[in-house]
């Protein structure tokens, strides 16, 4: 006596490779550093989440980004390239620093453009509440 066992018919199965999302944070004309591109890997469910809840503090942010940092056309003043580490972030302008962090969380919390002034947009989502806990980048050139 034993147990009928269904057999399933077909190839095997094949598992699914996950491919962590890529941002490249592209900055403009309208910008203080037009033609900077940054390439950075998402965050994870469970720091999104911290960030989210607030959680996260400037310091967090900035290490996570820098764990997340994958490439850049940043050159130094003899046109060479900078180097992608946590070193190289700490000894540029803060300014541009907290620039490209605030574009990465922006991107990756999904949060939208500013509506036209004018425009009722309702209430402000707890991603745009801790996007706006973030410095402001300076406006002195």
């Amino acid at each position: 006596m034993g147990l009928d066992v269904p057999i399933i018919h077909g190839g095997p199965v094949v598992g699914y490779k996950r491919n962590p999302k890529i941002y490249k944070l592209v900055f403009d004309d309208t910008t203080d550093y037009p033609g900077l591109e940054v390439q950075v890997r998402t965050l994870s469910m469970g720091q999104l989440i911290g960030v989210w809840a607030g959680k996260s503090t400037s310091a967090d942010t900035f290490d996570l980004f820098a764990e997340r940092l994958v490439g850049w056309n940043l050159e130094d003043e003899d046109g060479r390239p900078v180097p992608v580490t946590r070193e190289a972030l700490l000894a540029e302008d803060d300014d541009m620093v907290q620039a490209i962090v605030k574009k990465w969380i922006a991107e990756v919390m999904g949060v939208s453009a500013p509506l036209e002034s004018g425009s009722g947009s309702g209430e402000i989502s707890a991603a745009e509440l801790r996007l706006a806990e973030l410095p402001s980048e300076s406006l002195v050139s």
